[in-house]
Parts: C-alpha cells; structure tokens; sequence
C-alpha cells in the first residue's frame, strides 16, 4: 500500500480525530483508490497491515456502523 503518512498529516490539520480513527480513513481512502469499489471485502484485502483481512473487513464495518462523518468537515476538507 502506498505510503500514507502524508495523508494523515493532512487530515489531522484539517479535523480533530483521534490517531487511530485518522489512520484508518487515511488507509480507508488509499484502499478505496487502489480497488475502484466500495466492496468492503475488496478493500479489506490491500489494507496495509499484519492482520488477516477478516480483521480488516470488521475494523471498516464497525467505523462505517459506529461513526457518523460530519459532511461539513469533509466538504471542506475536499475543497482543501
């Protein structure tokens, strides 16, 4: 997977997350690229990391069930 850490810097100067939660989406957005489908099993699967794939497919379900994206914050972040 492509190195991210660029990424992450540019979303924690724009929102007020946590580490985890900006390392996830950060990866989440690169995964989503990289496999042209929101299909959370096909993303899961070039998600960088040790762990299996299965973990991976949870972790996206359980941000994508849990937390709610404040559309205001993403919108500006875009236009950034």
């Amino acid at each position: 997977m492509a190195d991210i850490r660029l990424l992450e810097r540019t979303l924690a100067s724009n929102v007020a997350w946590n580490k985890a939660r900006i390392n996830f989406v950060a990866k989440f957005i690169v995964a989503l690229i990289q496999v042209r489908s929101v299909n959370l099993s096909e993303v899961a699967s070039v998600f960088a990391g040790s762990a299996r794939p299965a973990s991976h497919y949870k972790r996206a379900q359980r941000f994508l069930r849990f937390f709610e994206l404040p559309y205001r914050i993403v919108a500006a972040f875009v236009i950034k």
